[in-house]
């Protein structure tokens, strides 16, 4: 979970808004009955950092692209991460729903 005092559209925007990062447009995402936000994020260079902090970074690379789903619980960010090569990121996203869709926030 995000330890974070953002909203989930501000921290897709966060990401977004990045030169090194090409986002797609955001849209709704529900998880649990909560409202937020996805998008998809692909990298150009290789071990583009998209999370760290002092344990390191996480970096995202060409050949892999990012679904991110973001969703507010107490006092934070739930982030929903799927990742795969971008031509299956679509496929790999529709395998993910049956998991997301037991998550009891």
């Amino acid at each position: 979970m995000a330890d974070a005092d953002l909203a989930p559209a501000e921290a897709a925007a966060l990401l977004a808004e990045r030169d090194d990062l090409t986002a797609g447009e955001p849209v709704q995402f529900s998880l649990d009955g909560r409202e937020g936000v996805r998008l998809d994020l692909h990298a150009a260079e290789q071990n583009t950092p998209i999370f760290g902090g002092a344990e390191g970074d996480f970096g995202l690379e060409p050949s892999v692209d990012v679904r991110l789903g973001f969703v507010p619980v107490d006092e934070g960010l739930l982030v929903v991460f799927v990742a795969a090569p971008a031509d299956e990121l679509d496929a790999a996203w529709g395998e993910a729903q049956p998991v997301l869709e037991s998550v009891d926030l």
